[in-house]
C-alpha cells in the first residue's frame, strides 16, 4: 500500500529532478508512509512546510537557482499553472534537458496530467518530444498510455519533424562522409610526393 497524499505531496515538484526523490518515494511513499513526517502533519490539517523532509528534518542547504526554477516548473505543470510556465520558459531556465531522477522531463509530466496547453507550450518552447525516460517511454507514449488523445494529437506533428529531422541530419552526415571519402581516396593517388 502506498501513501494516499502522493499525489499531493509538494516533495515531488520541489525536488524533481534530485535523486534523492527516488529513494524517499521507495522508503516513505511506496511503503513506510505512516512514519513521513508530511504524512504526519497532512493527517492533522497542518500547513506542512516545504523544506520539510519524509524523515522530520528541514532541508537546509542553499539550493541553485537553476534547481529551484527546474523544481518551480515541474510544480508548475503538475498544477496546471500555465501562466507560471509560461513565465519559466520566458529565460528563467537555462539547462536545456531539464528531467527527473527517473528521466521524466517537463514534456513528459504534461503529457502525463494531460494538459494540452502546457504541452503545445513546452513543444513550442523547443521541448523534444524524443527523449525517453528510465522506463523507455517518450511523452507520446505517456499520452497514449494514458489516455490523453488529445495531447497525442499535440506531440504527433512535433515527433515527424524530430523524425525527420533526424533522418535528414544522418543523410548529410552519410552524404559528408562519402564526399570525405572521395577527397582521401583522391588525395591518396596524388601520393605525398607529388
Amino acid at each position: 500500500m502506498s501513501c494516499s497524499h502522493t499525489k499531493d505531496c509538494q516533495l515531488y515538484p520541489q525536488f524533481a529532478a534530485d535523486p534523492s526523490l527516488k529513494l524517499w518515494q521507495q522508503h516513505y511513499c511506496e511503503s513506510n508512509f505512516e512514519a513521513c513526517a508530511r504524512y504526519q502533519i497532512a493527517l492533522s490539517g497542518k500547513q506542512i512546510p516545504l523544506t520539510l523532509l519524509p524523515n522530520g528534518k528541514l532541508l537546509q542547504r542553499y539550493r541553485k537557482r537553476d534547481e529551484m526554477n527546474a523544481a518551480a516548473l515541474f510544480n508548475a505543470i503538475q498544477k496546471d499553472r500555465i501562466h507560471v510556465v509560461k513565465s519559466l520558459l520566458n529565460g528563467k531556465l537555462t539547462k536545456t534537458v531539464l528531467q527527473m531522477a527517473d528521466g521524466t522531463t517537463p514534456l513528459m509530466a504534461a503529457a502525463e496530467r494531460g494538459n494540452r496547453d502546457i504541452v503545445q507550450l513546452l513543444l513550442e518552447a523547443g521541448c523534444s518530444p524524443a527523449h525517453k525516460n528510465q522506463a523507455g517511454e517518450q511523452a507520446i507514449d505517456i499520452a497514449r498510455r494514458k489516455g490523453h488523445v488529445d495531447c497525442v494529437e499535440a506531440i504527433s506533428p512535433f515527433m515527424k519533424q524530430h523524425i525527420t529531422a533526424a533522418l535528414e541530419r544522418e543523410s548529410a552526415s552519410k552524404s559528408e562522409a562519402g564526399m570525405m571519402a572521395e577527397v582521401l581516396s583522391f588525395l591518396r593517388r596524388l601520393g605525398p610526393a607529388r
